[in-house]
């Protein structure tokens, strides 16, 4: 089974997708992946938030989605990538956690089973 791409870095230039209304523009930025359920919960809820949220962003497969006043599309893309880096942060230590204790839950098992096998091994002759 292939490992899946746990960390994601915007990749091209941020493109306007529409024309929404004077100086208001739909906008989208390319990821380097596919990020999975997970990955976008941690994305959608940064640790630290600029003072009023990018307006209407989405991910859908390897595209982030937003809408911005053309004025403020550079201060934008800065707190996206911020968003980014810190959902990367955040997933890998899910995902870390998670592995630790399926490592754990499997050790045990395997505890359990060479317990086990120890009793019935003395109790073969009985």
């Amino acid at each position: 089974m292939a490992m899946e791409k746990i960390e994601f870095k915007r990749i091209g230039k941020v493109q306007a997708i529409d024309k929404f209304r004077p100086d208001f523009l739909p906008l989208q930025i390319t990821l380097d992946g596919s990020p999975n359920g997970l990955w976008i919960k941690c994305f959608k809820n940064p640790k630290t938030f600029r003072g009023n949220e990018v307006l209407g962003i989405e991910v859908k497969d390897n595209i982030i989605t937003f809408r911005e006043h053309e004025s403020q599309v550079k201060e934008t893309l800065g707190w996206i990538e911020n968003y980014i880096s810190q959902a990367n942060t955040v997933y890998k230590a899910q995902v870390a956690e998670y592995q630790a204790r399926q490592k754990r839950e499997k050790e045990q098992e395997q505890a359990k089973k060479a317990e086990l096998d120890r009793i019935n091994e003395s109790l073969k002759d009985l």
